[in-house]
């Protein structure tokens, strides 16, 4: 491995970094991989690492250092650089766009700084839009009216965040009589390479109205994309908000700050996607669930003081359609010969660390009928389980719209950290699939407490015994199929009823 000073490490940093912005992406950059500049940058002391964290921070304007950042963070995969990114955004120095844009690529920092770049966003759009609203007292309201702010709607139902808009609103309208109308304002636009490196950004429709049909109801859409939108449209948002008046409105799973906006002049609720607090200025956060003491802790110190919670009994049920072909091995090219354990996600580029490659090393050593499975897109994985104990032993699937159907024909479902994962480990279960999984995150929540484990020894014990007891693992197929059957559809009136409940209580209070 080449010996680099922390000076010649960023050196070689900002070069790769100038070239990557006037290139073509896939060409090689320079003959050091950025893997060993990871490595070259962990084998650093504390007071070396601290050198060039100060650097970065003192040296350069804002925008370079900003920029810099983005490629140690998306190319050399060091997160611990998040924070660094985070300070400098927090000094607003973009448009309102851009700074939205930025928000999202910042997600492994403290709840706390998370909450400072979005109110600071929200001050910006504020400044941009020079529009004043009065508040609609709750008796002045449209009681049976709600309009729910998504950040984006696919064509694909099997898009987790777009079932479960679609399938609220279906029960808001046709069990609970109420009149629902969807804006989405995704953050759909693509920051360039001179401002960050690899920038994530969500899918959207274009704008304008739409009409779906979900199921027996007619769904009415307004979709406001980030790329298309200009801050006039974002004022033609809040005056139909505003002229609709509803009784609350419902943000869903939405990251972009314009979705708070309305909070000026009526009641936001939002029911967060996942397990963790929203970042959101909202009136009323929706929770799935109470995290550890020390977690929730944080939450409350940094709500507001018109801010409530309201923590659900109800769990949301994992929605997908239960038909459809089931799989053979042989039809996915797969080892008939092998215990086969799934690791399914979108994002598995940044889910599966290093820390869990070499977890997974540790299972493929311990026995030659062990392989895994990766289901979901991956652009850097491939080139990176490059090992020779990888080879052969780990097959990509892609993308597989029929979830249940696919994973039907594996053993096992392993979860890696993260936060996501809760739709494809219910599908799993449906499937009589057993799940591992740690005690945090969306799996964990969703699954039954017979397949969650404390830590990774534990992990690595509980496959370990999937592998050789016949007998326990057909008990947990079948607690599987249990599982899921007695959290199914039916389970969103009982959830939707609490929930209304819940923000009713709150209201009277107004």
């Amino acid at each position: 491995m080449v010996s680099f000073t922390p000076v010649q490490w960023l050196q070689t940093i900002i070069s790769n970094c100038m070239q990557m912005i006037s290139i073509e992406n896939d060409r090689k950059l320079s003959a050091i991989n950025p893997k060993d500049l990871k490595k070259i940058y962990e084998s650093y002391s504390e007071e070396e690492k601290n050198k060039i964290h100060q650097l970065i921070r003192y040296q350069f304007n804002v925008k370079d250092s900003v920029l810099i950042l983005s490629y140690i963070i998306k190319v050399i995969q060091l997160d611990e650089f998040q924070m660094d990114a985070a300070r400098q955004i927090c000094r607003e120095e973009y448009d309102w766009v851009t700074q939205i844009m930025l928000e999202i690529q910042v997600d492994k920092i403290p709840y706390e700084l998370k909450c400072k770049i979005h109110r600071n966003n929200i001050a910006s759009i504020f400044k941009a839009l020079q529009e004043e609203y009065t508040y609609i007292p709750v008796c002045n309201r449209n009681h049976n009216r709600i309009m729910i702010i998504t950040e984006q709607l696919t064509e694909n139902l099997n898009h987790a965040p777009t079932r479960m808009t679609f399938e609220i609103a279906n029960t808001l309208q046709k069990k609970f009589g109420f009149d629902v109308e969807i804006i989405t304002c995704a953050s759909n636009e693509k920051l360039p390479f001179y401002i960050w490196i690899g920038a994530v950004f969500y899918n959207s429709g274009e704008y304008g109205y739409v009409e779906k049909i979900y199921k027996d109801s007619v769904l009415s859409i307004y979709q406001y994309p980030l790329r298309d939108c200009n801050i006039k449209d974002y004022r033609q948002m809040l005056s139909k908000i505003y002229e609709f008046n509803p009784l609350f409105v419902f943000e869903m799973g939405v990251c972009n700050p314009i979705a708070d906006l309305p909070h000026i002049f009526t009641t936001t609720v939002n029911l967060n996607m996942v397990t963790e607090a929203p970042v959101s200025e909202a009136d009323i956060f929706v929770r799935h669930t109470r995290l550890e003491e020390s977690i929730e802790n944080l939450y409350e110190k940094n709500l507001n003081p018109y801010q409530k919670q309201i923590f659900m009994n109800n769990r949301f049920p994992a929605l997908f359609d239960t038909d459809g072909v089931e799989y053979t091995r042989q039809e996915l090219n797969l080892p008939e010969d092998k215990f086969l354990i799934a690791i399914i996600g979108n994002r598995l580029d940044q889910e599966i660390t290093d820390s869990f490659e070499q977890f997974m090393k540790k299972i493929l050593q311990k026995s030659e009928k062990v392989d895994f499975v990766i289901i979901g897109e991956t652009k850097d994985l491939q080139k990176r389980l490059v090992n020779n104990m990888f080879e052969k032993r780990i097959h990509y699937l892609g993308y597989c719209p029929n979830l249940k159907g696919t994973v039907g024909a594996l053993d096992l479902y392993l979860n890696p950290e993260r936060l996501g994962g809760g739709w494809s480990s219910m599908i799993a279960l449906y499937a009589g699939i057993p799940v591992v999984t740690l005690p945090t995150g969306d799996v964990a929540y969703n699954v039954s407490g017979e397949f969650v484990v404390s830590n990774y020894e534990e992990m690595y014990e509980t496959i370990c015994r999937y592998m050789r007891d016949s007998e326990f693992y057909k008990a947990q197929q079948q607690e599987a199929i249990q599982y899921a059957k007695a959290h199914g559809e039916n389970k969103v009136i009982d959830f939707c009823d609490e929930m209304l409940k819940g923000i009713k209580e709150i209201l009277l209070n107004d």
